[in-house]
């Protein structure tokens, strides 16, 4: 290593070890350079709990941020409630804040019309003409995700359909008032494939917060 020879010695360089098992062992490794001899000294330290250390401070972060996320969010929501004069403005300023939020390519807002059919209120639809409503995507009750890659099976058309538009994935989220059904908020991505826990609880979050 050319830091080793340059420096002489190296201090808690990270490594992982795979086992014959395929088990994988973190390590941390130190070596020096013994002058004269040129002899490598190199020990090995046991880095399991300290990775796991780490894991659980950056899982803890992530956690923080996310709730730090989800409050400024719903704050937005709320002031954005409140200087709306119509359902079209509500539903258009909601969008906005989703799509802001999940940092989604495009969102919408398809709210229940008298008929008890959903209509598009507000935000695009980058799928509208190009596959048909599905029903039980619609009628979810609750926060759904579908990914172009695996939905050919289920959903041909509306895989085809996101091919040909360029998304990755979308998510579909029943907006809720009083316990009963008020529409759905539908987010667009482009490239996101990996949605946590933390997502779908903002999601929650947001479709309850409809009602207000």
């Amino acid at each position: 290593d050319l830091t080793l020879h340059v420096g002489g010695a190296v201090s808690e360089v990270a490594l992982t070890i795979l086992h014959r098992d395929g088990a994988r062992l973190p390590m941390l490794v130190n070596a020096s350079v013994e002058q004269g001899s040129q002899l490598i000294r190199t020990a090995l330290f046991n880095a399991t709990e300290r990775h796991h250390y780490e894991s659980e401070l950056l899982q803890a972060r992530k956690s923080a941020e996310s709730s730090e996320a989800r409050v400024r969010v719903l704050q937005d929501i709320s002031s954005t409630f409140g200087v709306s004069a119509s359902d079209e403005d509500v539903a258009q300023s909601f969008v906005e804040v989703a799509r802001e939020a999940f940092t989604a390519k495009a969102a919408a807002v398809m709210l229940l019309d008298d008929e008890n059919a959903l209509s598009h209120i507000a935000g695009t639809n980058p799928l509208a003409g190009l596959v048909a409503p599905v029903i039980s995507l619609r009628n979810t009750p609750r926060v759904t995700v579908v990914l172009q890659s695996t939905a050919q099976e289920e959903f041909p058309e509306l895989a085809d359909a996101m091919r040909a538009s360029r998304l990755a994935s979308l998510s579909i989220t029943p907006l809720l008032g009083n316990n009963e059904r008020l529409g759905i908020l539908i987010c667009f991505f482009g490239r996101r494939t990996e949605f946590d826990e933390h997502f779908f609880d903002l999601q929650r979050a947001l479709g309850r917060q409809a009602s207000q």
